[in-house]
Protein backbone atom coordinates (compact mmCIF):
# COMPACT_ATOMS: atom_id res chain seq x y z
CA UNK A 1 0.00 0.00 0.00
CA UNK A 2 3.12 2.40 1.08
CA UNK A 3 4.49 1.77 -2.66
CA UNK A 4 0.77 2.35 -4.36
CA UNK A 5 0.43 5.66 -2.55
CA UNK A 6 3.97 6.96 -3.87
CA UNK A 7 3.03 5.35 -7.88
CA UNK A 8 -0.28 7.46 -7.19
CA UNK A 9 1.64 10.48 -5.43
CA UNK A 10 -0.81 10.29 -2.58
CA UNK A 11 1.12 11.63 0.02
CA UNK A 12 -1.67 10.94 3.19
CA UNK A 13 -1.25 7.40 2.24
CA UNK A 14 2.29 7.51 3.18
CA UNK A 15 1.16 9.70 5.87
CA UNK A 16 -0.71 6.83 7.50
CA UNK A 17 2.56 4.55 7.66
CA UNK A 18 4.10 7.17 9.91
CA UNK A 19 3.47 6.72 14.03
CA UNK A 20 1.27 8.90 15.84
CA UNK A 21 4.77 10.54 17.47
CA UNK A 22 5.24 11.51 13.49
CA UNK A 23 1.84 12.61 13.23
CA UNK A 24 2.19 14.87 16.98
CA UNK A 25 5.31 16.77 15.27
CA UNK A 26 3.94 17.30 11.42
CA UNK A 27 0.50 17.92 10.48
CA UNK A 28 -1.40 16.09 7.50
CA UNK A 29 -0.63 19.31 5.42
CA UNK A 30 2.54 20.02 5.59
CA UNK A 31 3.53 16.88 5.36
CA UNK A 32 1.55 16.51 1.67
CA UNK A 33 3.50 19.71 0.88
CA UNK A 34 6.93 18.64 1.45
CA UNK A 35 6.33 14.88 -0.39
CA UNK A 36 4.91 16.23 -3.27
CA UNK A 37 7.99 19.35 -3.44
CA UNK A 38 10.24 16.31 -2.89
CA UNK A 39 9.12 14.09 -5.56
CA UNK A 40 8.94 17.35 -7.86
CA UNK A 41 12.65 17.69 -7.03
CA UNK A 42 13.71 14.46 -7.35
CA UNK A 43 11.96 13.33 -10.12
CA UNK A 44 12.17 16.27 -12.03
CA UNK A 45 16.23 15.76 -11.69
CA UNK A 46 15.98 12.29 -12.91
CA UNK A 47 13.75 13.19 -15.85
CA UNK A 48 15.96 16.29 -16.90
CA UNK A 49 18.81 13.57 -16.68
CA UNK A 50 17.22 11.27 -18.86
CA UNK A 51 16.45 13.69 -21.63
CA UNK A 52 14.46 16.67 -21.58
CA UNK A 53 10.89 16.84 -21.90
CA UNK A 54 10.45 13.13 -21.64
CA UNK A 55 7.18 12.01 -20.10
CA UNK A 56 8.06 9.40 -17.28
CA UNK A 57 6.17 7.45 -15.42
CA UNK A 58 7.50 6.11 -11.78
CA UNK A 59 6.76 2.61 -10.31
CA UNK A 60 7.93 1.78 -7.13
CA UNK A 61 7.97 -1.96 -5.54
CA UNK A 62 8.74 -4.19 -3.30
CA UNK A 63 12.06 -6.29 -4.10
CA UNK A 64 12.02 -7.91 -0.34
CA UNK A 65 10.61 -7.98 2.91
CA UNK A 66 12.12 -9.58 5.96
CA UNK A 67 10.97 -9.67 9.25
CA UNK A 68 13.26 -9.81 12.84
CA UNK A 69 10.54 -9.89 15.71
CA UNK A 70 8.65 -6.46 15.57
CA UNK A 71 11.42 -4.75 12.82
CA UNK A 72 10.85 -5.39 8.93
CA UNK A 73 12.99 -4.24 6.69
CA UNK A 74 11.57 -3.63 2.69
CA UNK A 75 13.55 -3.49 0.19
CA UNK A 76 12.15 -1.33 -2.85
CA UNK A 77 13.21 -0.71 -6.63
CA UNK A 78 12.30 2.54 -8.88
CA UNK A 79 11.26 1.28 -12.36
CA UNK A 80 10.56 4.04 -14.94
CA UNK A 81 8.57 3.88 -18.30
CA UNK A 82 8.44 6.68 -21.01
CA UNK A 83 4.77 7.20 -22.61
CA UNK A 84 4.85 4.91 -24.83
CA UNK A 85 5.79 2.19 -22.05
CA UNK A 86 8.98 1.40 -22.86
CA UNK A 87 10.98 0.77 -19.79
CA UNK A 88 13.94 3.60 -19.27
CA UNK A 89 15.04 2.24 -15.55
CA UNK A 90 14.36 -0.98 -14.34
CA UNK A 91 14.92 -2.67 -10.79
CA UNK A 92 17.04 0.27 -10.11
CA UNK A 93 17.28 -1.04 -5.91
CA UNK A 94 17.58 0.87 -3.19
CA UNK A 95 20.68 0.74 -1.10
CA UNK A 96 19.49 0.05 2.18
CA UNK A 97 16.07 -2.27 3.46
CA UNK A 98 13.79 0.75 5.11
CA UNK A 99 12.73 -0.27 8.67
CA UNK A 100 9.06 -0.84 9.52
CA UNK A 101 7.91 -1.40 13.50
CA UNK A 102 5.31 -3.27 14.44
CA UNK A 103 3.62 -1.04 17.15
CA UNK A 104 0.31 -2.11 19.09
CA UNK A 105 -0.58 -4.54 16.28
CA UNK A 106 -0.02 -2.30 12.98
CA UNK A 107 3.31 -1.79 10.90
CA UNK A 108 4.41 1.30 11.04
CA UNK A 109 7.22 3.05 8.67
CA UNK A 110 9.91 2.87 11.54
CA UNK A 111 11.93 5.82 10.17
CA UNK A 112 11.77 9.22 11.47
CA UNK A 113 10.69 11.99 8.55
CA UNK A 114 13.93 13.81 7.29
CA UNK A 115 15.10 16.20 9.26
CA UNK A 116 14.28 19.08 6.64
CA UNK A 117 10.36 18.17 6.62
CA UNK A 118 8.12 19.85 8.94
CA UNK A 119 9.62 22.66 10.13
CA UNK A 120 13.02 20.44 11.03
CA UNK A 121 16.17 22.36 11.97
CA UNK A 122 17.68 21.40 8.30
CA UNK A 123 14.85 22.83 6.02
CA UNK A 124 16.81 24.73 4.16
CA UNK A 125 19.40 22.30 3.05
CA UNK A 126 20.42 22.69 -0.50
CA UNK A 127 18.39 20.63 -2.58
CA UNK A 128 22.34 19.25 -4.13
CA UNK A 129 22.19 17.77 -0.46
CA UNK A 130 19.15 15.58 -0.61
CA UNK A 131 19.01 11.95 -2.63
CA UNK A 132 16.35 9.93 -3.67
CA UNK A 133 16.66 7.60 -1.39
CA UNK A 134 15.10 10.11 1.43
CA UNK A 135 12.59 9.77 -1.13
CA UNK A 136 12.60 6.24 -1.84
CA UNK A 137 13.19 4.76 1.88
CA UNK A 138 8.80 5.00 2.03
Amino acid sequence: MANNAVNTQNWAGIYQFYPPEVHDICSLAEFENEWGANYEREFGALKEALGAGMDLTIVVETNGVAIAGTDGYVTLELNAFASDGQGVIENLLTDNAQLWRFIDGEWFIGEDVPDWFCGGPLKSVPQSVRTSDQLLRL
